[in-house]
């Protein structure tokens, strides 16, 4: 995975396409977000997403973060570690 922005996408397969962006260090709320969702009723059969919405935006636009490993558990392994 690139980490130099070159106007082309980080990863690439048949049905998605990864923008990566590499901190030093996420911010702990996001962290503490998404754990909270996570710890909720796990298991196999449940997708755990976080979502991300600006005030006075459309929900159209919110975000959505997902733990990779679970991404991956989903849709199969992407690419190189």
């Amino acid at each position: 995975m690139s980490s130099a922005w070159d106007g082309k996408e980080d990863v690439r397969t048949p049905v998605v396409v990864i923008e990566v962006k590499t901190r030093k260090k996420l911010p702990s709320w996001l962290k503490t977000a998404l754990a909270q969702v996570c710890a909720q009723q796990p298991g196999p059969e449940r997708m755990h997403l976080l979502g991300l919405h600006e005030t006075g935006a459309p929900q159209a636009n919110d975000l959505v973060v997902m733990r990779f490993a679970e991404f991956e558990a989903w849709h199969g392994e992407i690419g190189e570690r």
